[in-house]
């Protein structure tokens, strides 16, 4: 499934990635004032860090959602509760050795109507409280 970037056309601000077959409108970013370019997941840099710390407690990856989070939780979706459910089984969330899979399911959630920043989420180093230590 292809990667889209959004940025405002007015100032080039990146406000949203999502994951869809096309570019459509997501989350009230039309297609008129917003650019939505495909990208490769790939051509994105990938934190170079020790691997282990980016293995994040699950608690703390749906924290990263910010003010999408209870909303996302609390969605009664199947698509959604999938993406939690899938979550919550796991010990922690490895952002490096899945991120290909998290974009996805960042797309999706945008794709349902949630704000998920994927580099907010993805893209950010795990501070002493994330990062899981089982």
């Amino acid at each position: 499934m292809p990667n889209y970037i959004v940025t405002r056309k007015a100032d080039g601000e990146e406000v949203l990635r999502y994951s869809a077959a096309v570019a459509q409108e997501v989350n009230g970013f039309d297609m008129i004032d917003y650019d939505h370019t495909e990208y490769a997941p790939e051509a994105l840099p990938v934190p170079t860090a020790d691997p282990s710390r980016w293995r994040i407690y699950v608690g703390s990856f749906f924290d990263r959602f910010g003010a999408a989070k209870l909303g996302i939780l609390s969605d009664a979706d199947p698509v959604v509760q999938a993406v939690i459910k899938d979550a919550s089984v796991r010990n922690y969330i490895d952002l490096i050795g899945r991120r290909d899979e998290l974009l996805q399911v960042i797309g999706l959630l945008n794709l349902k109507g949630h704000t998920v920043d994927a580099v907010a989420v993805l893209d950010v180093e795990p501070n002493e409280d994330e990062v899981w230590r089982g």
